[in-house]
């Protein structure tokens, strides 16, 4: 009698164990492909959990080999999303003015079609256009700065092309570039010195009355003058003077 109640008594738990075994496996079942359902987004060590539960409570190995693979695929997907994300923060990551636009460009075209977050994205993209802006910004100033300087010493508006000078230093044009231009400007700063002092000289040469003019003074100070590059309206007057002293000294 004893016997037959243990037996009674073993069907029960032995129907109890295998729901427990089935239902853990449904759960393993149903915890996996939960797991692996986002490629992006995925939890690679959970879903490395999630297939060790699966194995360990019995779930096909077709199921699992699906998850595997699904693993996989996302593990590679996200790497190539990191790697597009970190050669996009390096493109971008440099001064303003020193980013490669064309570069930079393309690494964020890159990002995009690897799926990098819409704000990562729009992070990266608000410095490509503050990189653009700036790099527009001290091209301008080079040109304005090269129109102001692109003319005969003489000519040169010294006041206008030091002002361009400071307005590309500030704006980041090359030093290179910045150190020829200044050079030109000091260049046109001395010519045009030179020819208002050989003018001064001039004016002061035939300054007195005509007896009192040393012609010969006044006639060098007048070749000076006009290889200064004083102008014909400034030397004729001059001239004229000279011309009126010589008769005066007969």
């Amino acid at each position: 009698q004893a016997s037959v109640e243990h037996v009674q008594l073993a069907e029960p738990l032995k129907k109890l164990e295998k729901a427990k075994v089935h239902q853990r496996r449904a759960n393993a079942s149903e915890a996996l492909r939960t797991a692996v359902l986002a490629e992006l987004e995925m939890d690679l060590a959970a879903a490395a959990a999630a297939v060790k539960e699966a194995e360990s409570a019995g779930v096909p190995a077709v199921e699992i080999e699906e998850a595997k693979s699904q693993m996989s695929v996302a593990e590679t997907a996200q790497q190539h999303r990191a790697e597009a994300l970190a050669a996009l923060e390096k493109a971008v990551g440099v001064p303003a003015l020193e980013v490669d636009l064309q570069a930079a460009e393309q690494a964020w075209t890159m990002a995009a079609q690897a799926n990098v977050s819409p704000q990562e994205l729009k992070n990266k993209q608000d410095l490509l256009d503050s990189a653009k802006e700036a790099q527009q910004k001290r091209d301008d100033a080079e040109t304005a700065l090269r129109a102001a300087v692109n003319a005969e010493l003489l000519q040169v508006g010294v006041q206008e092309a030091t002002a361009a000078a400071h307005a590309a230093s500030s704006a980041g044009v090359h030093v290179e570039v910045l150190a020829a231009m200044k050079a030109k400007i000091d260049e046109a700063v001395a010519a045009q010195q030179r020819r208002a002092a050989a003018y001064d000289v001039l004016q002061a040469a035939v300054a007195g009355a005509p007896l009192a003019v040393d012609v010969e003074a006044a006639l060098g100070a007048a070749a000076e003058a006009e290889e200064a590059g004083a102008v014909q309206a400034q030397l004729q007057p001059a001239r004229e003077k000279i011309e009126e002293a010589r008769e005066a000294q007969g």
